[in-house]
């Protein structure tokens, strides 16, 4: 298995599993239940469900903690998960929120000696602070994922942000947030993760052997380095920031840095300094340590320094660092002395020599005293080969100098085939409209308002921090007409939806993407200080937008963080039906039932997430006849079949698409909040059938997921 381009839907399919809800309600120590599966197995926790953990859970061939949307509260101080050494195969977590707020302490996962084959994390989150500090001892990792040499790790949306307490006078060891020291010796992947606010840094890599990759991970807050990353690491998209809300005061957090082997590659990241706490740099290289950093590469990322004191970038060590930059834009706003300090900081400048290399395509704006300080034993290398050594130059004498505004840095977030390693992608893909501040429960229609530049097949957006309870999301045109709609009830902050109309979005017209719940109250993100407009070459964004009739402000921007505008038609014709939240386990017939608005050649149809047993599919008429039907049996969920008649179907009639296991037990999956009617051109879907008889419900939808004319 290749974890990081084929993971699992869902651990549970992927390994064997054994029910433990009945600990559920926190019926127990979790723990026993879990120390009590066969070696081989991971618990299922079920959807939805509440337990708690009071002791650690053992060690074993395979480990693990799986469900949906479910809590884990943590009763106990030391650490839930002290896993890895020879005796763990595989470590698999998902869709798991622990919660903190009953232990003075504890830590989540540690690896020591490293897990062997596989490691899997999805959806996991960490709500609560950690209260480690370094005179009351405790573990310092929180979350430490280290394969072995054969092994791999995979970990999307893991979810840190409340981070740990400083408390006076200590200096070290407080809380790290995701850690990889020392042991790692595989290849791990952090897709989509956040981390904010640790004491004892974000993301701490360095000093471990194997490669770890933050993939469109964000590191905000965290107190030493947000970001810090040892031989071979790489950055693909992401961001890193110190901002004005930074909670601590003895602990500055600097936003990269390495004082280890030089890293990888860091591509697409965007970096933000604020404020006087982000320490003596913003990206550096240590002076000294076990050992010094060697530094690396970083190309077609931003860098803006809003304000501070200290340099951009601090770059010496005792082992010559060099600081490769290939396009990238630097706005310098702090009017400190200078951008780049290059081996001119330390006393003792003969045991830090460092060089910044320029490689092409470096854009400077900077209000500093002076853009590069250069040390007596530092180097600056610039596009046409000449070195500079022991002097000040300022952007405008080497050709670097640019006018750049916030607005002028391109959005990175790069998907699965964007270019190597990520760096080939589009480097304007997401159009950043800034990060949630606050938010309001409301039961209005609310969103953006854009002028759209050019003809598109799509617009995706992602739904902002602090939202929640939303159930559709709606694209509008200028009169605040529809133009199209999608059902948005399954997700979450930082998830994002599609707005694909069958014919594309006209350009040269204003549009808006607005969310809400249907007429119910809902939890509105929201960024009480936007930087309207946000522009890229497809999307102005020039307004919030906070009722269906398009009603504007410039103060606000609501409930989407990000926005894309898409080339391709996102299989404009499938009309969705939701996703599955449970399961059951009958033997009888069951699907959709639909009004067909005008004749037809045939419907695929597409098998829901948690159906499986299956064998025949049926389209069956208003009497309940079988008009044709297919055999299924070889199909998968999220596998289509098409039921297809000769000479095809009659509109202004009503039908059933349903599923059997010919009279046998199967496992039905259920949408148990459906949003019916669900509708488009050509089908009006109603009802969840359950019989073959066509006895209906509006509560359940069952078995199929998606539907389309043919």
């Amino acid at each position: 298995m290749d974890l990081w381009t084929s993971q699992p839907d869902d651990a549970r399919n992927e390994w064997s599993s054994e029910d433990v809800t009945d600990y559920a309600g926190r019926s127990g120590d979790l723990a026993n239940a879990v120390n009590a599966t066969a070696s081989n197995a991971i618990a299922d926790l079920g959807t939805g469900n509440t337990y708690e953990v009071s002791s650690s859970i053992d060690t074993d061939s395979i480990v693990g903690l799986a469900g949906e949307d479910c809590t884990i509260v943590v009763n106990m101080e030391g650490i839930v998960l002290p896993m890895g050494g020879s005796g763990n195969d595989v470590v698999a977590l998902q869709g798991v929120t622990f919660d903190l707020s009953e232990t003075v302490d504890a830590s989540i996962l540690t690896t020591y000696g490293a897990v062997q084959d596989h490691l899997f994390v999805k959806d996991v989150t960490i709500e609560g602070k950690r209260g480690r500090q370094v005179n009351d001892g405790g573990q310092s990792h929180t979350f430490l994922v280290q394969v072995g040499p054969q092994g791999e790790a995979f970990v999307e949306n893991f979810t840190a942000t409340d981070g740990s307490t400083e408390v006076s006078g200590q200096d070290r060891g407080y809380a790290i947030g995701a850690g990889a020291d020392p042991r790692h010796e595989g290849y791990a992947v952090w897709k989509d993760c956040d981390v904010r606010q640790f004491m004892g840094n974000g993301y701490y890599m360095q000093n471990a052997p194997g490669t770890s990759v933050l993939w469109n991970c964000k590191a905000v807050n965290n107190a030493l380095t947000n970001m810090r990353l040892g031989a071979d690491d790489i950055v693909i998209g992401g961001r890193a920031e110190v901002n004005s809300d930074y909670p601590y005061t003895e602990q500055v957090g600097t936003l990269l840095g390495g004082n280890g082997d030089q890293w990888g590659d860091v591509v697409g990241l965007t970096l933000v300094a604020e404020g006087d706490m982000w320490g003596s740099a913003g990206i550096r290289t240590w002076t000294g340590g076990s050992p010094g950093g060697e530094g690396g590469s970083i190309r077609n990322s931003t860098f803006h320094i809003r304000s501070g004191s200290a340099p951009a970038f601090r770059i010496h060590s005792d082992r010559n660092p060099n600081l490769e930059l290939e396009d990238v834009m630097i706005l310098d706003e702090s009017g400190s002395s200078n951008t780049f300090d290059i081996a001119d900081w330390v006393e003792d400048r003969s045991n830090a020599p460092g060089t910044v290399t320029l490689n092409g395509g470096v854009q400077i704006d900077a209000n500093t005293g002076t853009t590069f300080q250069i040390g007596d034993n530092g180097t600056l290398t610039v596009p046409d080969g000449t070195d500079y050594t022991d002097t000040d130059l300022d952007a405008a004498d080497i050709g670097v100098d640019a006018t750049l505004t916030e607005s002028d840095f391109p959005n990175y977030y790069f998907d699965y085939g964007d270019g190597d390693n990520g760096g080939g992608g589009d480097p304007a893909e997401w159009l950043d409209l800034g990060t949630d501040d606050e938010y309001s429960d409301v039961d209005n229609e609310s969103g953006v308002l854009f002028w759209l530049k050019e003809d598109i097949g799509s617009i995706e957006a992602r739904l902002s921090q602090n939202t929640d309870g939303q159930q559709t999301a709606y694209l509008r045109d200028s009169d605040a007409d529809v133009v199209t709609q999608t059902d948005i009830s399954n997700l979450s902050a930082g998830d994002t939806f599609v707005l694909a109309p069958s014919e594309g979005i006209d350009g040269s017209n204003t549009y808006s993407v607005t969310v809400d719940a249907d007429g119910d109250h809902w939890d509105r993100g929201e960024d009480s200080s936007p930087n309207y407009e946000y522009e890229d070459d497809s999307v102005e964004v020039t307004y919030g937008v906070f009722t269906s009739g398009q009603s504007t402000t410039e103060n606000v921007r609501y409930a989407v963080s990000e926005i894309a505008a898409r080339d391709e038609v996102v299989d404009p014709d499938w009309l969705e039906l939701g996703l599955d939240d449970d399961q059951s386990n009958p033997n009888n017939e069951s699907g959709v039932l639909f009004w067909l608005q005008e004749d037809i050649d045939g419907i695929e149809a597409r098998i829901s997430q948690n159906t499986e047993g299956h064998r025949t599919a049926y389209l069956r008429d208003s009497g309940a006849n079988v008009v044709t039907q297919t055999d299924i049996s070889n199909l998968n969920a999220g596998d289509t079949f098409v039921l297809s008649p000769a000479g095809g179907i009659e509109g202004s009639n009503t039908y059933s698409v349903t599923v059997d296991a010919d009279g046998d037990h199967w496992l039905r999956g259920e949408d148990s909040s459906p949003n019916f009617d669900y509708e488009d051109d050509i089908f009006q879907v109603t009802y969840g059938v359950y019989t073959s008889g066509q006895s209906t419900t509006e509560n359940v939808r069952y078995a199929v997921n998606e539907i389309r004319d043919l």
